[in-house]
């Protein structure tokens, strides 16, 4: 599984990093070899979706996403649903729509 936890410190993404959850439910991004650990709220975390956009940009949850429905345009953000086990669109225009099935699909935020 692929992930990605954001630096508060640095203000960027880190993707090439080990995450550790603690029993006290922190959670710190790094390599636990070469110090120092980042400390990273749990809420800043977020797991790929398997898929990249047309400018092959990998598309994580929580990500805005501009995309066709329909051959309208559109935007909403990655968000995924445990119950259908499958990533979805929100905020749309028209309604959710599961985001495999959304065209020409462009990272924005």
């Amino acid at each position: 599984m692929k992930y990605r936890a954001w630096d508060n410190v640095n203000n960027e993404w880190i993707t090439d990093c080990d995450l550790y959850l603690l029993p006290d439910g922190s959670v710190y991004a790094g390599d636990i070899g070469n110090p120092p650990l980042i400390e990273i709220k749990s809420e800043c975390v977020s797991f790929s979706t398997g898929l990249k956009d047309k400018n092959g940009v990998e598309i994580y949850e929580g990500d805005v996403v501009d995309c066709k429905i329909y051959n309208q345009q559109d935007r909403g953000e990655v968000v995924y649903s445990e119950m259908l086990g499958a990533y979805f669109l929100v905020g749309l225009s028209r309604s959710d729509t599961e985001l495999w099935g959304c065209g020409d699909k462009v990272v924005i935020g």
